[in-house]
């Protein structure tokens, strides 16, 4: 993986290499190995923020819409989400197939429209459930608390407060529970017991699904596929451009879901329109400048793959000779075959065997591995910090001060690959992550311990100090790792191995939430929390094998004067 163009000399030559300033649109087709102009680039981007901002928005949406509609429970949330995880899993094989044998601009306009419609359908169905429960009603928490104390921490007569909700399941997992009854009134409290709202609801994950496995075909599609097609023979193109596209998913993450929330804060029934305009405003944009994109690079244009027929195919259906006779029908044989066939085709099994066994698969797993955490600024930790004594506005700037360490990783990943290679500054990236995360874990540990509010603060407070520092390494291993995919993978396995890897990353963040669902009490997170670390030293340990499978060693000095420094001192006392 050292070659030449791993070893450029400053990352301002990585910049002005795949800049391309001095190109501009008018300068006919692309190219294999130019510099992709930026006007072509902004295109892509703008595309791709679209997709990426109107998914962002409806997970974080959905979830402010179901709590809304079924306030008095989680389990409609937990339903949801893990069958969306789930999906995704499942349906890997699929997608992947589509990716790698469709017309590249009708695979990524597919994405498009299937996001769009989702998004319609399912901000319908949150419009219908919200008038069936009565959900404009105003909410009215009645707190019977015969502890004056935890009356007044919980603030009973503040019904305006959003944080009143954080604070109540703060005291009820503490185990103050017995001491406070916490009661809900509605003119009518929605049920998943009756036909109609079970069926909406139903309605609302399938469409969720749609939306999930749409966002995984547009982010594999243009990714790991269009953005190697368009940069081929430019390596410092390809990784700026990486780099970039990373960067418009972070920031979408961090100012989506805040965006929304601001708007629902005012009013839930708002934000529901807010997300349904902003989706149908973005769709027209989002499809021309993808097909502008695609008109302008000859090198995507690639005809759907004709899949012969099969043996297999054969004895589905009847067949006759010349004389007009059946020779062959629908034997019960040919019926199993068949269904086995479709079985490959749908699921992600058959796509298994070329993802286990390709020469990139160790640096793929290790990044799905790392979706396996609780170590993130994500709900788990959230709550955990809520519970150990933060307010909201706190966490609040915990997690933007963690966004922003992300993005700076957008930054720094391409010059340290520049000036190390991407082998090497994968793990110098996964190195920086497992550092920051053991001193935070062993700091959590050490002030969790023991008996005092004081010293929970102070360990909740070491261990987000530590994820937000740690997301620098995250990042700029993620990118790394999709470097590589993008090097090493073949242009008909690209699909096909991606969605693979998304497989395992909805596995285990779906095994992530699971963590929490077995060890749901405060004191016990630090049982979700020594699995993610185990995770990321599993992750660690799956990568330095493949660096010392490619480069013979794990770790070579990346300054010259130090190594001739240390060779001159080894060989001056092997000489005396």
């Amino acid at each position: 993986m050292d070659t030449e163009q791993d070893r450029i000399e400053t990352s301002e030559e990585l910049l002005s290499a795949a800049s391309g300033d001095d190109c501009n649109e008018d300068d006919g087709p692309l190219i294999a190995g130019a510099s992709v102009p930026e006007a072509l680039a902004a295109r892509l981007y703008i595309s791709h923020f679209l997709s990426t901002w109107n998914t962002r928005v409806f997970e974080f949406a959905a979830v402010l819409f179901l709590a809304d509609i079924f306030p008095s429970t989680l389990l409609p949330m937990s339903v949801y989400a893990i069958v969306r995880g789930l999906a995704a899993i499942v349906f890997a094989k699929a997608v992947g197939t589509y990716i790698d044998r469709g017309n590249r601009l009708a695979v990524v306009r597919t994405s498009i429209l299937s996001q769009r419609a989702a998004v319609v359908v399912s901000c319908g169905v949150f419009w219908v459930m919200s008038n069936k429960s009565g959900a404009n009603a105003s909410l009215t928490w009645n707190i019977v608390n015969r502890d004056r104390d935890l009356a007044e921490e919980l603030g009973s007569d503040d019904t305006s407060d959003l944080g009143l909700l954080a604070r109540v399941f703060s005291a009820a997992v503490r185990g103050l529970a017995p001491k406070t009854s916490i009661r809900y009134v509605s003119p009518a409290l929605p049920q998943l017991n009756t036909p109609s709202s079970s069926g909406l609801f139903a309605v609302a994950v399938i469409a969720a699904c749609v939306e999930k496995l749409g966002s995984i075909l547009n982010l594999v599609a243009v990714e790991r596929d269009w953005i190697v097609v368009m940069t081929e023979g430019n390596a410092p193109a390809r990784r700026l451009l990486s780099a970039r596209m990373r960067r418009i998913d972070l920031f979408c993450k961090l100012v989506g879901p805040f965006t929304i929330s601001l708007v629902a804060a005012a009013s839930i029934r708002a934000a529901l329109w807010t997300t349904l305009a902003m989706s149908g405003a973005s769709v027209v944009a989002e499809y021309f400048c993808i097909a502008v994109v695609y008109r302008r690079v000859p090198r995507l244009h690639r005809q759907p793959a004709r899949t012969a027929v099969t043996a297999t195919d054969a004895t589905l259906f009847p067949t006759t000779n010349t004389t007009g006779t059946v020779t062959r029908g629908v034997t019960l044989s040919g019926t199993w075959f068949g269904i086995q066939t479709v079985a490959r085709r749908l699921f992600p099994f058959a796509s298994m065997t070329l993802y286990w066994q390709h020469p990139v698969f160790l640096p793929s797993f290790a990044l799905a591995l790392l979706y396996l955490t609780v170590l993130s600024f994500s709900g788990q930790m959230v709550t955990y910090l809520l519970t150990a004594g933060y307010t909201p506005l706190y966490v609040g700037v915990a997690r933007t001060t963690s966004t922003v360490f992300e993005l700076s990783a957008t930054w720094i990943a391409p010059r340290l690959m520049a000036r190390l290679g991407v082998v090497r500054g994968g793990i110098w990236s996964l190195s920086w992550q497992a550092l920051w995360l053991t001193g935070a874990v062993v700091a959590f540990f050490a002030n969790t311990s023991r008996n005092n509010a004081n010293n929970g603060i102070l360990g909740a407070s070491c261990l987000a100090a530590g994820v937000a520092f740690s997301r620098i390494g995250l990042w700029g291993f993620d990118l790394c790792a999709q470097n590589i995919v993008q090097d090493e993978v073949a242009d008909a396995q690209r699909g096909a191995f991606s969605t693979a890897e998304a497989a395992f990353q909805n596995l285990f963040e779906v095994l992530a939430y699971s963590t929490t669902i077995v060890w749901l009490r405060p004191e016990q997170f630090r049982w979700p929390v020594m699995i993610s670390i185990a995770a990321v030293y599993t992750a660690s340990a799956l990568y330095s094998a493949f660096v010392r499978q490619r480069r013979g060693h794990l770790f070579h000095s990346p300054l010259p004067p130090a190594q001739r420094w240390l060779e001159k001192t080894f060989a001056r006392r092997d000489g005396l």
